[in-house]
């Protein structure tokens, strides 16, 4: 009997010690998994950029959606808590000598500073739907209907670096990146903005004889605010809560009274590079923005000066960014048609 209760004794403490090391307490088993998991992300994580960067390429910056456009004008937004932000293409250069930030960087305070050379201040405005039309419209006037890069053409193992890339005239630093919140669609065949002979940046005040019609849709965080195949300015909005008369039109309970805040370089509120996408005539911290007369098709009213710095605010918004990498992929912003 006394061997029999030996053997069960044996039985039970192998069986035990069996079962301990097929079974680990769950505590450990998910403190195994995350060093594991932890080990395995790539370097750089978190805070770091998830995607290369390419911002040598002069014809992608001034023609298409790119990644570093993209990663800015996010940022611009998340800065100024804004409904958009935009920059120009002109601000996102090779000046440097740098071609590339390559995916896992971990940024530091110069990174952005490599191609944002001009460390403009970036102002947080407030302009309506069918100025905010106008603007888009000037920013892509120059853009000719010859696709010069494919995005199918520049793939990574993350996707495409680029949406497809149109001809730029000379002026076409004017040619605005959008975050993440809005989406626009171009028919380029349609007719461009032109400006009254004689305009230029001196007079501080676009004067438009062709209000161009090139914008065909706009949506503006999910939702559909103007859709018009013609582009032409005075149709096409949707139902909005409020109406608006802008340059002899009046809409009635229309979309393009909506009132929208843009975050967006100084340089393009005062009008630089003579793009006058924002028209520099305005009321600062007005109660109220108030409409142009006459042959202005754009203004917009200043609520901040200045949010930062354009190189600051960007890397503050990767910083942000405290569990993973940003990955700024192209998205379909910007959506070109010939």
């Amino acid at each position: 009997m006394k061997n029999l209760n030996k053997i069960f004794l044996i039985f039970l403490l192998v069986t035990m010690f069996c079962i301990h090391k097929k079974a680990p307490p769950p505590n450990l088993f998910a403190l195994s998994n995350l060093v594991t998991t932890t080990t395995e992300v790539s370097l750089g994580a978190p805070k770091s950029i998830g995607l290369n960067l390419v911002v040598d390429k002069r014809p992608w910056s001034r023609g298409c959606e790119t990644r570093a456009g993209n990663l800015i004008a996010d940022s611009y937004a998340w800065k100024g808590n804004a409904d958009l932000g935009m920059i120009n293409g002109g601000n996102i250069r090779d000046d440097q000598g740098v071609s590339i930030i390559p995916k896992g960087t971990i940024p530091d305070t110069t990174t952005f500073g490599k191609f944002m050379i001009f460390a403009n201040k970036i102002q947080l405005v407030r302009m309506n739907a069918y100025r905010l039309k106008q603007a888009l419209e000037n920013a892509y006037r120059q853009l000719s209907t010859t696709m010069i890069a494919s995005n199918a053409d520049d793939l990574d193992e993350d996707g495409p670096q680029h949406g497809n890339c149109f001809s730029a005239g000379s002026g076409s630093g004017r040619f605005m990146h959008l975050s993440s919140n809005i989406q626009v669609e171009l028919k380029l065949s349609n007719s461009a903005l032109t400006l009254v002979s004689g305009t230029s940046a001196s007079l501080k005040n676009l004067k438009a004889n062709n209000n161009g019609s090139r914008v065909v849709r706009i949506i503006i965080k999910g939702l559909v605010i103007y859709n018009n195949p013609s582009g032409t300015y005075n149709t096409g909005w949707a139902t909005g809560d409020s109406s608006c008369t802008v340059r002899q039109t009046t809409f009635t309970n229309s979309a393009a009274c909506n009132f929208y805040t843009v975050a967006v370089p100084d340089f393009q509120v005062s009008a630089g590079d003579g793009i006058f996408s924002f028209n520099p005539e305005v009321t600062v911290n007005g109660s109220a923005p108030s409409e142009f007369s006459g042959d202005s098709p754009m203004s917009a009213e200043i609520i901040n000066t200045s949010l930062g710095k354009d190189i600051d605010i960007s890397y503050e918004y990767v910083q942000s960014f405290t569990t993973g990498p940003v990955y700024p992929r192209i998205s379909n912003r910007l959506l070109f048609f010939q």
